[in-house]
């Protein structure tokens, strides 16, 4: 058995992929002296753009962010904070992760999330209550990113629903966390998929990239829109394939060429679930902007009212 007491340097292996397999490059020590994790003691995340790993340590109680180089494969302590018990049942921290621009950092509490602005001087100086434990179901666990740029979080054992933070990217409680919001068609037990982000794309402008994006293949026009079901009455799922590194807006137009909807699309999301039953039966266009380009996808929408 490990000595789970005793406090080490956080220890970083930094591997390359070859095409015969990984191969270990280095090994760094770096950052604050803090006991080692045992098993689900906390949660580590790369920010969405590469430059930043991020993780909560339950038994310490702390958030500790480190600069990472894509490039070298180094990674360098930022900056710390210590979790202070808003009261003495609280539990420690138990997840964390990025918003979807990389700004902002979410730590929780089993009773508190907490936003930090990792591009503030200080992220204690920068701390920002954002979401608290209503006490009507399980409490707050872990966060995961979802393809729409919403943060959804699981609670601490079995039930029917997620919490959500629909606009991560926006600072203090614009973010707008609603708990227990998402309904699920059967029971999930503290857990929820774990998926890389594939999009991350090549290091653009970087001496040391070799690889090829697959987007630079495809003309910065093309979204590859899908629309579903189509016709509908108005409730739609969309998918789309936004420039890696950009965020974009979707418009919705009537016949006329009219504006009915606008909202922004994240970086790095993929998907919408779009609910306009405020629209009447006919003939719209959904749009995709992002920087000078756009694309435009003809739906229908039937109302049986």
């Amino acid at each position: 058995m490990g000595n789970y007491s005793s406090k080490i340097y956080q220890c970083f292996p930094s591997y390359i992929s070859y095409p015969s397999g990984p191969t270990q490059h280095f090994v760094q020590n770096t950052g604050p002296a803090v006991p080692r994790f045992d098993i689900g003691e906390g949660q580590a995340e790369f920010s969405p753009d590469g430059s930043m790993f991020g993780f909560v340590h339950n038994r310490f109680n702390s958030f500790y962010l480190f600069d990472f180089d894509r490039c070298s494969g180094t990674i360098s302590f930022r900056d710390s904070v210590h979790i202070t018990q808003s009261n003495p049942n609280e539990w420690p921290l138990w997840g964390g992760t990025f918003s979807p621009n990389s700004q902002y950092f979410y730590a929780n509490t089993q009773q508190r999330i907490l936003q930090y602005d990792v591009l503030a001087p200080s992220l204690a100086a920068s701390e920002k209550l954002v979401g608290v434990d209503d006490g009507a179901g399980n409490p707050i666990f872990r966060p995961r990113p979802g393809p729409n740029g919403k943060l959804y979080y699981i609670g601490w054992g079995s039930e029917t629903n997620l919490s959500v933070i629909n606009n991560p990217d926006l600072a203090d409680t614009l973010c707008d966390f609603q708990q227990h919001s998402v309904q699920l068609t059967s029971y999930h037990g503290t857990s929820i998929p774990d998926f890389p982000n594939y999009r991350l794309g090549p290091f653009t402008g970087s001496s040391c990239d070799t690889l090829t994006s697959i987007n630079e293949f495809l003309d910065d026009s093309y979204y590859d829109i899908t629309i579903s079901p189509n016709p509908n009455n108005g409730i739609f799922t969309i998918s789309y394939g936004l420039q890696a590194d950009r965020s974009g807006k979707l418009r919705v137009l009537d016949i006329n060429g009219k504006e009915v909807y606008l909202r922004s699309l994240p970086i790095y999301s993929i998907s919408q679930q779009l609910e306009l039953d405020f629209l009447a039966s006919g003939i719209y266009y959904l749009q995709i902007v992002s920087g000078k380009n756009s694309e435009s996808k003809k739906f229908v929408v039937v109302r049986e009212d």
